[in-house]
């Protein structure tokens, strides 16, 4: 129930209450400044219920886009780096998915360096595959639709919209079976089919 049905749901109980307290202390012939206290007390006490839930209700947050650019640029000198010093191919070649693989292989364990920071070295490791697709095949990021940082898109062509975030996060909790290479190869595959 959206926080607007919410509201709406409690200011028509606090309505009907009202009503029924009103014409419950006329029926008996008391009078309406006898219940005066207590219909205050209900109508605060609602209006704070209903602050409590209009301020509790989840806002809609607008992805930054060019703060995303930005982030894109930053995990791509990032992950070259870290994992070129780690002893890990990385020139952006379709050959070096395999290097992404073996880290994945090596690295996804209780002492692992995934152990630490899995979230930010997957945002990495996604954007280094996306752009490894881009170096090899063209193509752009495209942040237009995405609702978050791990659905950030590689638009290769009208036809190929690759997830490579995604693909990197599948191959985190999945293991071998979502093969980054095969991933990057598959889009050289389908390119020489046409």
């Amino acid at each position: 129930m959206s926080a607007k049905t919410k509201i709406i749901t409690l200011i028509a109980i606090l309505i009907i209450c009202l009503g029924m307290i009103v014409y419950g202390t006329i029926s008996e012939g008391n009078s309406i400044m006898d219940i005066m206290p207590r219909l205050i007390l209900m109508g605060l006490t609602a209006v704070v219920v209903i602050i409590r839930i209009a301020s509790n209700s989840p806002k809609k947050q607008s992805l930054d886009i060019e703060s995303l650019k930005k982030d894109i640029v930053t995990a791509k000198e990032w992950i070259k780096t870290a994992l070129e010093s780690s002893g890990y191919q990385a020139d952006f070649s379709i050959e070096s998915l395999k290097d992404v693989d073996r880290f994945f292989d090596e690295q996804n364990k209780d002492d692992g360096i995934l152990s630490q920071n899995t979230g930010r070295i997957l945002f990495a490791l996604g954007v280094y595959v996306g752009e490894t697709i881009i170096s090899n095949y063209g193509g752009q990021w495209d942040l237009n639709d995405c609702k978050s940082e791990t659905s950030i898109s590689v638009r290769v062509d009208e036809n190929t919209v690759l997830f490579p975030v995604i693909r990197v996060m599948a191959r985190y909790k999945y293991g071998t079976a979502n093969s980054i290479y095969a991933y990057g190869y598959c889009v050289k595959k389908e390119e020489n089919e046409e």
